[in-house]
């Protein structure tokens, strides 16, 4: 039963993480839950990687200094990942830009005729 409770408490801790992590680092983007939970995971799993190289105890990965170390982590991990996601982002505009209406590249545009009549 405890070892019930230490799974949703880790699970519950990492999705916190998480979600903290996109809230500092997101720049105003929607949540995305199942990066959120990856990316906690990730950073509890390095928290208690320092806390068992640290101490030699994992269980104080849930203490206040664990969780604040997985919040860091996975702060670093979900900045790389939306600098990732920015620069695709900016990619694909460019790309869009460069396409007409018929999906041709921008330099097969017919040339644009003037409203102005010439004499």
């Amino acid at each position: 039963m405890v070892a019930v409770i230490l799974i949703f408490g880790f699970f519950g801790i990492a999705l916190g993480t998480g979600w903290v992590a996109q809230l500092l680092v997101g720049k105003g983007r929607p949540i995305n839950w199942t990066q959120a939970f990856w990316v906690g995971v990730a950073g509890m799993g390095a928290a208690a990687l320092v806390a068992y190289l640290v101490d030699n105890d994992t269980g104080s990965t849930f203490g206040f200094v664990g969780v604040l170390v997985a919040l860091g982590v996975a702060a670093v991990i979900q900045s790389v990942l939306t600098s990732r996601a920015i620069k695709e982002e900016r990619t694909e505009r460019h790309h869009e830009k460069e396409l007409t209406p018929e999906g041709l590249p921008g330099h097969h545009q017919p040339k644009k005729r003037s409203s102005k009549k010439r004499r």
